[in-house]
């Protein structure tokens, strides 16, 4: 192409004409150049700004190692208290363990214990008034009993009670205790041996009834064995 004002051959990258040096109407001028420029700047800037999507990606992660390192706290708390505290807790129920093991070798449960306990003290309190009655259940081998006829009965009076239905049969006991008791009845004329007794002699239906009735509220009571 040539110079619209001299006619020289003009190279179309040229802003100029090389030899009068007047404007290229055909090439790239300034301005162009400045806009290039211009864009190529603010492409660079933009590169050069870090990305909003990584910070919030590295506040996010952040946040999830406070919350982690505070639950990992808290677990240590929860297990340093289980272990100072509760060793003192399972201590006591070792010794109720213990304490039920024993009484499950003396026979008896602890509830059973307890009423035994209960019985005993009411027995030594009134003692004095069955112990000294010359029967303690009258009509024991001739009617028939019910639970409300023992309903204050200690585990000890229930015991004898169920003997005296025997004594009134003329047998004898191997426990001194028993036997001392019955002694000092005038009705009671014990003549038959222990063993022969149980072996051979029948008792009534009537007579049979109020032992087993007798023998139930003794063990509800705690049971009791006579020396």
């Amino acid at each position: 192409m040539k110079c619209t004002h001299c006619g020289a051959d003009l190279d179309d990258r040229s802003p100029y004409c090389p030899v009068c040096g007047a404007p290229n109407p055909y090439g790239a001028s300034s301005d162009d150049d400045l806009y290039a420029e211009t864009d190529d700047l603010t492409e660079y800037a933009q590169a050069q700004q870090p990305p909003k999507r990584e910070k919030a990606s590295r506040t996010s992660n952040i946040l999830v190692i406070v919350v982690a390192i505070v639950c990992a706290v808290a677990v240590g708390v929860a297990a340093r208290y289980f272990l100072l505290v509760k060793p003192g807790h399972s201590g006591g129920s070792q010794s109720a363990g213990t304490s039920q093991s024993a009484s499950s070798e003396s026979g008896t449960s602890p509830s059973k214990s307890r009423k035994s306990t209960a019985s005993s003290s009411s027995s030594s309190s009134s003692s004095s008034d069955w112990m000294n009655r010359t029967y303690i259940l009258p009509n024991s081998t001739t009617e028939y009993l019910s639970s409300s006829d023992i309903a204050g009965f200690s585990n000890k009076e229930c015991n004898y009670a169920l003997n005296e239905i025997y004594a009134r049969e003329g047998r004898r006991f191997k426990a001194v205790e028993l036997q001392r008791y019955f002694n000092s009845k005038s009705w009671y004329d014990g003549t038959i041996d222990p063993d022969d007794f149980d072996d051979n002699y029948a008792l009534t239906d009537v007579e049979r009834a109020n032992v087993e009735l007798l023998k139930q509220a003794m063990e509800d009571r705690g049971g009791y064995t006579p020396e």
